[in-house]
């Protein structure tokens, strides 16, 4: 039998077992410090969607309403649409009634894109699976902010437009937008969390 110890030092050996047992401790360190910052992510991509989701179902209420109001063939029987801003900065959107009373309004949230635009790369380095559907629901929830804009700003819409024919052509393209934004959302919370978005939060 071949004597090891005649051609290896046993401080050598000893040096090798030590750096391999070493090296294995950090992978094992490594492996669980990312498994709790991904643990960390889910948790706060998830409560994004939850704000989101709310952001979403009050935009699709706008949308109908715009579209709703533009398919009324006789113009004085349509309700007009305002922004309103109130005192803490927040906007809403007030229905004004044919005869000029107020109809009611529907305050418009903001998107909340700021922590997957934050951790975006931390995902793609960490989970690739995760990352896929966190890309796919920033890119939808940049499409539902293109439609806040809209909205917010339909009073300056072109002048050759006319207002009915712009509220019914957002209103069709916001709701197959809002519609898709719903789904990647959903898709990324049911990854975070094993559950179906039904859960909104306000802030």
């Amino acid at each position: 039998m071949l004597d090891l110890s005649n051609l290896i030092p046993i401080s050598a050996v000893v040096a090798v077992g030590l750096f391999c047992t070493k090296e294995r401790l950090e992978f094992v360190r490594r492996r669980d410090a990312d498994a709790r910052k991904i643990t960390a992510l889910k948790l706060l991509v998830a409560r994004e969607c939850e704000l989101n989701h709310w952001t979403i179902k009050s935009y699709v209420r706008v949308v109908n309403a715009l579209k709703e109001e533009a398919e009324i063939e006789v113009e004085e029987e349509r309700a007009s649409f305002a922004i309103i801003e109130a005192a803490s900065e927040k906007l809403f959107f007030r229905t004004i009634q044919p005869d000029g009373s107020e109809g009611g309004q529907m305050w418009l949230p903001n998107v909340h894109r700021e922590v997957l635009g934050k951790y975006l790369l931390d995902i793609a380095t960490l989970d690739k699976d995760f990352f896929d559907v966190a890309e796919h629901a920033y890119d939808a929830l940049a499409e539902v902010q293109h439609i806040q804009d809209h909205i917010r700003e339909r009073e300056n819409k072109p002048g050759f437009i006319d207002l009915a024919d712009y509220d019914h052509g957002l209103g069709e393209y916001s709701l197959v937008e809002l519609n898709d934004a719903k789904a990647a959302l959903n898709k990324l919370y049911q990854f975070c969390t094993s559950h179906e978005l039904s859960n909104h939060r306000l802030r």
